[in-house]
């Protein structure tokens, strides 16, 4: 029975710990969409390349049909949600192209299509096959990590300023 009184203390100490690494700008990743770990984050520069990771909020309607299909839980963002990590695939002046093999950033491959249904059965619309230039102010999140990855290919460009920061691996598995 004696041990019991330590849990208080260790149950605080982890939440100490917690508040302590996001405070210092580390963040947990425990979604597939990238590798699994601590990634630190960092002021994201004005201008992002392809290939930064970032973390970003979703827009508004996107958040809560992610969060009602359990995609995504509470957190920072300015609507309650969780904010996101992807990396980015275009910038402003790139042309996406969405076609039945898969998507290309100006002309290059990327990731395969958007699936028709979650790992849960559930439809899912990927965006429409068709070209799309990214605007001045947009960027396109793909992660070629995970083919389930809730990204651009069913949303399409999100507002660069919806981007909070960029992040980098500190400790992932694999």
């Amino acid at each position: 029975m004696k041990s019991w009184r330590w849990l208080p203390v260790t149950c605080a100490a982890l939440l100490a710990g917690w508040c302590g690494a996001l405070a210092a700008g580390v963040r947990p990743n425990l979604t597939p969409s990238l590798p699994r770990g601590l990634w630190s984050l960092a002021e994201a520069p004005a201008e992002l390349q392809r290939g930064d990771v970032v973390e970003f909020c979703l827009p508004h309607d996107v958040a809560v049909f992610a969060y009602d299909r359990g995609y995504l839980g509470h957190g920072l963002c300015g609507d309650g949600m969780m904010p996101l990590l992807k990396p980015v695939a275009a910038i402003p002046g790139d042309v996406v192209e969405i076609g039945e093999d898969g998507v290309r950033v100006n002309g290059i491959p990327v990731v395969p299509r958007g699936l028709t249904q979650d790992s849960q059965g559930r439809p899912l619309e990927p965006l429409a096959p068709g070209r799309y230039a990214v605007q001045p102010g947009d960027v396109w999140l793909l992660s070629g990590y995970e083919r389930r990855s809730f990204d651009s290919r069913y949303y399409g460009a999100v507002p660069r300023s919806s981007v909070l920061r960029t992040a980098t691996p500190l400790w992932t598995v694999e």
